[in-house]
């Protein structure tokens, strides 16, 4: 991954599309907390891709976040 990343070059602000829980299997939370690791504050969004299945439940979306990398929901916010 850095070795992809180190190929685009200089960035100086970077979006991240990481896939949704349906693609939970994909690393797509892997892939961005690298991206995140590799930019830092460069990363400035990430915007997961919601595509045209059922949307994500509150638990879902829970699941998948991570304040260490700018992305979380809190649980109080959604309904299971």
């Amino acid at each position: 991954m850095y070795e992809a990343l180190r190929k685009l070059g200089e960035r100086q602000k970077v979006l991240a599309v990481p896939s949704d829980y349906t693609r939970l299997p994909s690393k797509a939370g892997d892939l961005t907390e690298m991206t995140w690791e590799y930019y830092g504050d460069k990363l400035t969004d990430i915007l997961p891709a919601l595509g045209t299945h059922t949307p994500m439940t509150g638990e879902q979306i829970y699941d998948i976040s991570s304040p260490d990398i700018s992305l979380w929901a809190y649980k109080e916010r959604f309904e299971y």
